[in-house]
């Protein structure tokens, strides 16, 4: 029970410095060619191990080397919340920010952020908009994604799914938001529950993940290689008896 109150109380502080923020301190960011035009900021959803899962990691490799494509100077930054996560953004090529840490730390990353003078911002939504693991992750995330929206900054908040049971906090943060916001559902049941959940504009889209390139030139592809031929030959023979 003790928990529980402390969740609400924690969610709806953080909710309501998000507003205040979004009243009285969201800059409009002017973004001119030679200041910011090779800066991106990519917001993980797990700030912590930023590529811990897969899905996620997949993600963010496809983004950067989507953005890379388009533009081979751009610079990537991270947003990180301790040493775990800066070790994986500065293995991966990115410059960490690591001011994700202590209680409340919206107004301070979202000053952090606007310090590097970003082109464009990258939300990672993926399985953490419907508050299934936090509800205050998911608050952070959609909190980010209004404000640099406001701040004139394109911002993107890319395909997430979505739980049969949402948090009900979620659901009060999700219908407060400005209704020019558009969200994207990676798969065609998640965007029939926002739908009826949250009544916010949304669309269908495919998962990031898909535009991530092939790479045969990890240290283990020879062993996976292996791997997957001997199954092939093993399901052949089994398809010929």
């Amino acid at each position: 029970m003790k928990q529980s109150l402390r969740q609400y109380y924690s969610f709806f502080k953080q909710f309501y410095l998000w507003k205040h923020l979004r009243k009285v301190c969201c800059k409009h960011i002017q973004c001119s060619d030679s200041a910011c035009s090779h800066n991106l900021v990519i917001i993980p959803c797990d700030p912590e191990t930023v590529g811990g899962s897969r899905g996620d990691e997949a993600m963010i490799m496809a983004v950067m080397q989507y953005y890379k494509k388009v533009n081979p100077s751009v610079r990537v930054f991270i947003v990180v919340t301790n040493q775990e996560g800066i070790n994986y953004v500065k293995k991966i090529g990115g410059r960490p920010i690591s001011t994700w840490d202590g209680a409340y730390p919206l107004k301070r990353v979202y000053n952090s952020i606007l310090e590097t003078k970003p082109r464009e911002v990258v939300i990672l939504g993926a399985d953490c908009m419907d508050g299934y693991y936090s509800p205050y992750l998911s608050l952070m995330l959609l909190a980010f994604y209004d404000l640099f929206k406001a701040s004139g900054i394109a911002t993107y908040l890319l395909g997430f799914s979505f739980n049969m049971h949402p948090s009900a906090l979620m659901l009060t943060a999700f219908r407060s938001v400005n209704k020019n916001l558009v969200f994207r559902l990676r798969d065609a049941v998640s965007l029939e529950r926002f739908k009826k959940k949250t009544f916010s504009s949304c669309e269908l889209v495919a998962d990031a993940a898909f535009l991530l390139q092939p790479d045969y030139n990890f240290p283990e592809f020879s062993e996976f290689q292996e791997i997957v031929e001997k199954t092939t030959e093993y399901g052949e023979a089994n398809y010929r008896i």
